[in-house]
């Protein structure tokens, strides 16, 4: 394990408060993030106009300008179609963006890429922890301690096995890959002890089984697989990987002995978890998503109609409505942004993100620094499963999942700058 040591600012105090918050409390606290965005926003600012210079290389910023670009047109083509959502998605595709992307100009060091990557790990063990604190309070095993300004929570046993209806389940979607990632790297690019991270992988494991998200349950081999097969492309020796490997076999034995009672109470068993993973993958039998192929022909059926223009940011089908407030959202991500967008907004976005998994594989070839190259694998892991999750639910329109996509953007812009000095 490598010991870093950096020193922090204002501004480096703020945004780890702001990146915990969004980590530990999705969709909670908005208006506390507001006030953190707003004040780091302005320092970043003033630095970018002290020095009369931005640290972003010029492909991202090309990128930036053209996604923003397609992103305008289709909100003025919403506008003038009178789309319900128009004015309400303007946000996630033009101000969001904009933002993030200031914000990453201020991660200038491999250091700082660090500093965010230990308050991931810290947030995903405090999430672990809520969750099990609202998991026992649920059951009358402690008193209700969790404040109400965190919002509604829910908690019920569904078909046999346990639904944990709360934010903080949807933190562990973007972050177990992370958490896998860095446990599965090299120890001599490890700035965190692997004991460490396995304990806090541990306590994934548990909420992924307790929390009756497939998609989680389905994440958590697929992620090992993915890492297995990008190490073995891109690291000469690979016996580490089997140690890795056979520990995490280890994680996840202890995880079915040490709480035989609690997983009993709900019937949560090794055979029970991985039928009901495989229910993501049933689309005849399964509710939810019947849902989604209810919404496929129909959104398809709305593509067809305008295919290269969309039918402009915030349009909704008149056939199918999934929320009554928000009927411009449909659980299929994708689908939406084709039908939206059309297929000029949908190849610009996809370019843009084969565009950032390209340079992230060329890090992984060229790069000399051990701690740079962990942190580009585990970033780009969550990016790759997040964006599988993004088939089947909306993630990409919540502000505090952005950080998943931005967080991989700061790596490649730091390295297209700095390529010389990381080589």
């Amino acid at each position: 394990m490598q010991k870093i040591s950096f020193k922090m600012s204002a501004m480096g105090v703020l945004a780890s408060i702001f990146i915990f918050l969004m980590l530990f409390a999705p969709y909670q606290l908005q208006p506390v993030k507001a006030v953190f965005l707003i004040f780091i926003f302005i320092l970043v600012c003033s630095k970018i106009a002290s020095e009369r210079s931005v640290f972003l290389c010029p492909q991202i910023g090309f990128l930036l300008l053209m996604c923003m670009a397609v992103g305008f047109f289709s909100f003025a083509r919403g506008l003038y179609f009178g789309a319900p959502g128009a004015m309400r998605s303007e946000t996630v595709m033009l101000l969001w963006p904009f933002v993030f992307t200031i914000l990453i100009s201020a991660i200038r060091t491999v250091d700082h890429l660090v500093l965010i990557s230990k308050i991931i790990v810290i947030s995903t063990l405090l999430t672990c922890f809520f969750i099990g604190v609202f998991l026992l309070q649920s059951m009358a095993f402690v008193p209700h301690v969790i404040p109400d300004f965190m919002g509604k929570l829910n908690f019920a046993n569904y078909n046999g096995y346990v639904q944990v209806v709360i934010p903080q389940v949807f933190t562990l979607v973007c972050v177990t890959p992370f958490i896998i990632s860095l446990l599965m790297c090299k120890r001599e690019g490890s700035f965190l002890s692997k004991k460490n991270i396995g304990f806090v992988l541990f306590f994934c494991i548990l909420c992924a089984l307790l929390s009756g998200r497939r998609a989680l349950l389905v994440i958590l081999p697929a992620a090992y697989i993915w890492i297995v097969f990008v190490g073995a492309l891109f690291e000469k020796e690979r016996a580490y990987l089997l140690k890795r490997a056979l520990f995490l076999i280890i994680i996840l034995l202890c995880v079915t002995l040490i709480a035989p009672k609690l997983f009993s109470i709900f019937n949560v068993t090794g055979a029970n978890t991985f039928n009901y993973a495989l229910t993501s993958f049933n689309f005849t039998d399964n509710a939810s998503n019947q849902i989604r192929v209810t919404e496929f022909y129909p959104l398809l059926e709305g593509w067809l109609q305008h295919p290269f223009l969309g039918s402009g940011q915030g349009a909704a089908l008149t056939t199918i409505t999934r929320s009554a407030t928000q009927p411009w959202d449909y659980e299929l991500f994708y689908m939406q942004l084709l039908f939206q967008m059309g297929l000029l907004g949908f190849l610009t976005y996809a370019i843009a993100i084969l565009w950032l998994f390209k340079k992230s594989f060329e890090i992984l070839k060229k790069t000399n620094n051990a701690i740079f190259k962990n942190i580009t694998l585990a970033g780009m892991t969550s990016l790759f499963f997040f964006l599988i999750a993004n088939l089947g639910d909306p993630y990409f329109g919540i502000f505090d999942a952005n950080w998943v996509l931005f967080f991989q953007v700061a790596v490649v812009n730091l390295w297209v700058i700095k390529e010389k000095e990381l080589s």
